[in-house]
């Protein structure tokens, strides 16, 4: 049974280059959540590297009230540099040997596994998935309206909305007959 993992990343903007505030993975296969990561990423060395900051998302959707808790939450978790933070994941990811992994999902076919790949390329570091294991979880979610989606933990935290969206996914391949 193949591992797969679940990446979520809370963000200053929306571009494809935009400064990516916290990673959140889950490994995961048809049944269970198997590990964690989680990791703050500081932005004043992500903008070295060259990823910028939109004001609108930074103001208008970080300074909702809705999003206090995550708000929080994103200000309480330890921040380290974004080679640092990458590195991590790839080391966290690559200790699942490739013949057992998966597939790299994230919401959106142009979101999350875009802008994290974006990141590895600025600080010259190698992606630790092939276009092969990009999946977009959006579309199944999409498609599959009458599975209920359950926010685990808060919502705009990177790894609880990891965790959520693979509880998700099960639940979908295991209603609809999908092999993971």
């Amino acid at each position: 049974m193949a591992t797969h993992v679940m990446s979520d990343i809370e963000t200053l903007g929306l571009a494809d280059n935009c400064l990516i505030l916290s990673v959140g993975g889950v490994k995961f296969d048809a049944n269970t959540i198997i590990d964690k990561f989680h990791v703050g990423i500081d932005p004043v060395d992500a903008e070295r590297y060259g990823l910028k900051i939109d004001a609108a998302t930074a103001w208008n959707y970080w300074a909702d009230p809705k999003r206090d808790e995550a708000r929080k939450r994103l200000f309480e978790l330890p921040k380290i540099d974004l080679f640092g933070a990458l590195d991590g994941f790839a080391t966290w990811v690559n200790e699942t040997p490739l013949d057992d992994r998966g597939s790299l999902w994230g919401k959106g076919a142009t979101f999350d596994n875009v802008r994290i790949k974006n990141a590895y390329q600025a600080v010259g570091l190698e992606y630790p998935f092939t276009y092969r294991q990009d999946e977009c979880y959006r579309t199944l979610a999409n498609r599959c309206p009458d599975v209920p989606y359950t926010q685990l933990g808060v919502a705009h935290d990177a790894l609880d909305d990891a965790e959520s969206q693979a509880v998700h996914l099960q639940a979908i391949c295991k209603q609809y007959g999908i092999t993971l």
